[in-house]
């Protein structure tokens, strides 16, 4: 189990880094605050790049190869945004009902503390990929 320690939406500490999880190079979604904050282990910091070319986050809930999962769309305006689709089980809880509809922070974080921050929507379809762009 993952357990995280927060001030607010700040990350104060976690056994992430150390689980199983992060070793087997999972990514892990906590909600804390209303605000997302995307968990990357070392094995997947090649990933930063792509990730920081995004201008804002969506985040889509659906199916996903017949998995409850989450796609985390990092909008660049292009005709291919940089996306990760990581299953509920790599959560530690569902978006706040009273977030679902506006824009919240979201952050990614590695060992080392906040890498970035972008603001972001979440919404919900029946399948994934969804890949379509929002309004923001």
């Amino acid at each position: 189990m993952i357990f995280i320690s927060n001030n607010g939406v700040k990350v104060l500490d976690t056994n992430y880094w150390e689980s199983d999880m992060a070793e087997s190079g999972l990514l892990f979604l906590s909600w804390n605050d209303g605000a997302g904050r995307l968990l990357i282990p070392k094995c997947q910091e090649n990933l930063l790049r792509e990730m920081k070319s995004g201008k804002y986050v969506i985040i889509t809930r659906g199916m996903y190869n017949n998995v409850d999962s989450l796609e985390i769309m990092f909008e660049d305006n292009s005709e291919s945004p940089f996306v990760v689709f990581i299953s509920m089980g790599q959560t530690d809880r569902l978006i706040p009902k009273s977030d679902k509809h506006g824009i919240f922070d979201f952050t990614i974080l590695v060992e080392n503390g906040e890498v970035a921050k972008f603001k972001a929507k979440y919404r919900r379809t029946k399948r994934l990929p969804c890949m379509t762009p929002m309004n923001f």
